[in-house]
């Protein structure tokens, strides 16, 4: 029985992360207002009755369409994301090509692994409205930022509660190399960022001390 709770929880908490409820009411209520807009306005211009009725038909069948969609990708500032399962074994992989973008964002999670890509500055933290979302009571809603400052990439801690640590050392804003590591506080979240130079070759995964540039 704890078993059955447990995997409906889990399912439940993947409706809401993946904002499927949200997606599925959304269209119902766009569906349902466009279908009564064809059945007032269709017969005054003259169109057929089985053509409303096609428009509403497509419609209501285009809801388990959007239904997949929403489970399967995810939306973000920074492009549509392909959302893997929860399982540890699962990545998310972005559907951008790295020399696209000037910063790449693996963030490690739970078990879990998602990659992005920046061209300006985005923001780490437990809230919601981050661009970066680290979901873990020890991150502070807005954490820390990656901004381009005079043509180098930097990193700020935003006054956190529990700090930000840059390739092991505690930091309040520092110059980000080509290759490092991010630990935030708590059990496991922490970010790796790999920076594509002017070439747009993407960086070796090798440390390195040497700043990177940015533009």
């Amino acid at each position: 029985m704890k078993t059955i709770i447990a995997e409906v929880n889990k399912l439940a908490g993947e409706i809401e992360r993946r904002n499927t409820f949200r997606v599925g009411s959304i269209y119902l209520i766009t569906a349902a207002t466009l279908s009564a807009l064809a059945a007032d306005l269709f017969p005054a211009f003259g169109i057929s009755d089985w053509t409303v009725r096609l428009t509403v038909t497509a419609l209501f069948l285009g809801l388990p369409v959007a239904l997949i969609l929403a489970w399967v990708f995810e939306l973000t500032p920074d492009g549509i994301h392909v959302d893997g399962a929860s399982g540890p074994e699962q990545d998310t992989i972005a559907l951008f090509s790295e020399r696209d973008a000037q910063i790449s964002v693996v963030t490690r999670e739970a078990g879990r692994q998602k990659t992005r890509g920046f061209n300006n500055s985005f923001i780490i933290g437990r809230s919601p409205d981050a661009d970066i979302r680290i979901d873990d009571p020890s991150v502070s809603r807005r954490h820390a930022r990656v901004f381009c400052n005079n043509g180098s990439w930097v990193l700020e801690d935003l006054n956190s509660r529990n700090g930000t640590r840059l390739n092991g050392r505690t930091i309040s804003r520092a110059p980000l190399p080509l290759f490092a590591e991010i630990a935030l506080p708590g059990d496991e979240p922490s970010l790796t960022i790999r920076i594509n130079e002017p070439s747009g070759d993407v960086t070796r995964l090798v440390p390195t001390s040497r700043q990177a540039a940015c533009r």
